[in-house]
């Protein structure tokens, strides 16, 4: 089914709302996607039947050339790809359309000691103990502070996660400190929340991403850790420390809700933990000595 060639750009977001609910795109998904698609259209100013494929060619270049980082660019070039052929059924105007390669890094990790420390830092009895359980868990941002009360499975040292990234349920194990810990903050907090563990200004909302990662940031500039770090580095931390004490890739994977294994992998070669067993040719070369 075509578009119509006097589609409005009302009538095309409300196309584009409607195929999100369809697919059932994650709430975050869905956001950003909407926030591209308004970029797009404002930029030219013009109706979707009067776009084409040099409009959405020539709005990538300019995003790019703007120094939008190649995973931004690939957020807009998805949204993009979204609105012409799941939405208005014009799948020849992003034909072509690809994303840009994303250069593959080791993962930042802090020490134990750093983590700890960063922990102390924070004064906010609320605040520490989100960062508690997004580092016990490996959770990310959105995951913490979607935690409901009933998510805690104290019982089974377990956290129940609702909805990870792309809508995929998991459990993930919690450590005896932690519900330790999150018992203490329970005991202490007031007022106490109606629905979230982690509630916002008021107690049946839950607390904002931004206001979380300011917290985090301030705690870790308050002891002088790199600010390289962001909040989304206790994820990766508590994975390159659970492989640091043998867990397996496996487990790990499972437990942090990755979809393959091989971004699981990206902790143990950050940590270089797994050639501590190797043993290589070179030590059996008598001419370097014993």
């Amino acid at each position: 089914m075509n578009v119509n060639t006097d589609m409005t750009l009302a009538e095309a977001m409300h196309r584009v709302k409607e195929q999100m609910t369809m697919v059932n795109l994650a709430e975050n998904t869905r956001k950003g996607y909407l926030l591209e698609i308004r970029r797009f259209f404002d930029h030219y100013g013009k109706s979707p039947a009067e776009l084409g494929a040099e409009d959405v060619r020539d709005w990538i270049m300019t995003r790019i050339q703007s120094g939008l980082t190649p995973g931004s660019t690939n957020m807009t070039a998805a949204a993009l790809r979204f609105l012409y052929r799941d939405a208005l059924r014009r799948p020849e105007v992003v034909n072509g359309l690809r994303n840009q390669r994303i250069p593959r890094k080791l993962p930042r990790h802090m020490t134990v000691q750093e983590v700890e420390r960063l922990m102390l830092a924070v004064t906010d009895l609320r605040y520490r103990a989100a960062i508690v359980l997004t580092y016990a868990a490996g959770l990310r941002i959105s995951e913490t502070v979607a935690v409901q009360i009933g998510d805690i499975r104290s019982g089974k040292r377990l956290l129940h996660i609702r909805s990870g990234k792309g809508g995929v349920e998991r459990m993930a194990p919690i450590p005896p400190k932690a519900i330790d810990y999150l018992r203490t903050y329970w005991k202490n907090i007031f007022p106490r929340p109606v629905t979230w563990l982690f509630c916002g200004k008021s107690t049946d909302e839950p607390i904002k991403t931004d206001v979380l990662r300011n917290a985090f940031n301030a705690a870790r500039d308050r002891v002088g850790i790199d600010n390289c770090y962001s909040f989304h580095c206790l994820r990766h931390s508590c994975a390159a420390h659970m492989h640091e004490r043998g867990g397996s890739i496996d487990v790990i994977q499972d437990a942090l809700g990755h979809r393959q294994s091989d971004t699981t992998r990206g902790y143990a070669r950050a940590t270089g933990k797994m050639f501590e067993a190797l043993k290589h040719p070179l030590s059996d070369f008598t001419m370097l000595g014993s």
